[in-house]
This record gives C-alpha cells, structure tokens and sequence, in this order.
C-alpha cells in the first residue's frame, strides 16, 4: 500500500468514523451530482489520473452537462502525462501551469457572462 492510499483511508476513517468507509452508506452524502439543478453555480472540474478521483470528476462533469450547468473541465491522457491528485500544488509542473491558465479563463468567463 503507498503513502497515499494510507493516508486517504485514514482520512475515511477518521471523518465517517468506519474503519471499512468505503463500504459506509453514509460516503454517499459527498456525492455532489445527487445535488445538482439547473441552478447549480458553473464550476471547472479537473482532476489528475493517478491516485485520483478522475472517473467520478469525469462524471459530475457529464452530471453537470445534463442540467444545462456551465462547466469546464480539464483532464489528462495518461499516455501523454501521469498526473497525481492535487497535481495543481506544483505549480512550476506543465499540469499546474495548464490548470490555472484555463481556472482564469473560465473565471473570466463566468464574470463578464453574469455582468
């Protein structure tokens, strides 16, 4: 088991107090595409492709479309790039550079659009 993958199941333990979260009823609160509306504020989705929550931000994407939401996302072909979760923190890494050059376009986006 890496670091990491120890790390995250500590974390689920200790917010939903189960040793076995991942098997919790109770994880389907964090959900946020049983939530979504038509009114659901426009959002940019990104997530890297290693140790990662990609499929589930590839789907809160497709969640987001479906209720006419704007939404921008930004993913990475594996074959190109290996991409960890929280990748924007190296912020000198081309990811991190492409993620808050896009952040800001779409920030930009949705401020002239609600003016």
């Amino acid at each position: 088991m890496s670091s990491y993958q120890f790390i995250l199941k500590r974390m689920g333990w200790g917010i939903l107090g189960d040793k076995n979260w991942m098997n919790n009823s109770e994880l389907d609160v964090l959900n946020l595409s049983k939530y979504v509306t038509k009114d659901f504020p426009p959002a940019f989705v990104t997530d890297g492709n290693t140790n990662s929550f990609e499929s589930q931000a590839r789907t809160f994407v497709d969640v987001l479309k479906e209720k006419d939401v704007l939404v921008n996302s930004l993913f990475f072909d594996p074959a190109e790039m290996k991409v960890g979760h929280g990748y924007q923190f190296d912020m000198a890494s081309p990811a991190s550079i492409s993620s808050l050059k896009q952040t800001r376009e779409f920030l930009n986006e949705v401020t002239s659009s609600s003016e």
